[in-house]
């Protein structure tokens, strides 16, 4: 369905002479895409809506996004697994923040293990995306800073006692970590094949 509303909107701008018959499949790429990411806006606020924790959501996606556009990870092979994989996540991580809190001790070892991840195999390479050296060694260090820039605000928010703020940062962290580790799963299968 979005593949043909896609192809709509691109033969509407050839029609008014708005791009050239010849970049068509561009065009739809990019419809198609820009679609998906408004329609997985659109459950984020939904989903923001229904729980009342749309700053929640927001915080967490922002910082999410942030680190995982440099870091890599897996990638579904599909649209609609890699949107059924996002909604799935954000309905996991909106149900630990709005109703778990996390003592002093565990927050530390979740902030740990989500660094070492982030910091010993950033950044991942997909089959669509992959790296060469020298972005590799740009992404890597784009990682770290933006690391370490989320994880000072992290953890002058939990000085301050905003917790579910703080919670927000590390459930991100924590989702491009495992994104991360699936990624050099997926990454070690294809070299087997």
């Amino acid at each position: 369905m979005l593949i043909n509303i896609s192809e709509i909107l691109s033969n509407i701008m050839v029609r008014y002479n708005l791009i050239e018959r010849k970049d068509l499949e561009i065009y739809n790429y990019g419809w198609y895409q820009l679609l998906i990411l408004i329609i997985n806006i659109g459950i984020i606020f939904i989903l923001g809506i229904i729980t009342k924790e749309i700053i929640s959501l927001i915080i967490y996606l922002t910082m999410f996004s942030f680190l995982r556009s440099y870091a890599g990870g897996y990638h579904a092979l599909t649209a609609r697994r890699c949107f059924a994989i996002n909604v799935f996540s954000y309905i996991f991580v909106i149900l630990i923040i709005k109703y778990t809190s996390v003592d002093a001790y565990l927050f530390w070892i979740l902030l740990c293990f989500s660094s070492v991840i982030i910091i010993g195999l950033s950044p991942v390479a997909s089959c669509n995306k992959p790296l060469d050296l020298i972005e590799i060694k740009k992404y890597r260090k784009m990682t770290i800073i933006i690391w370490l820039i989320e994880s000072s605000i992290l953890l002058f928010l939990r000085y301050l006692q905003f917790n579910k703020t703080a919670m927000c940062i590390l459930m991100a962290q924590l989702t491009v970590s495992l994104a991360l580790i699936l990624g050099k799963i997926a990454e070690g299968r294809s070299k087997n094949i």
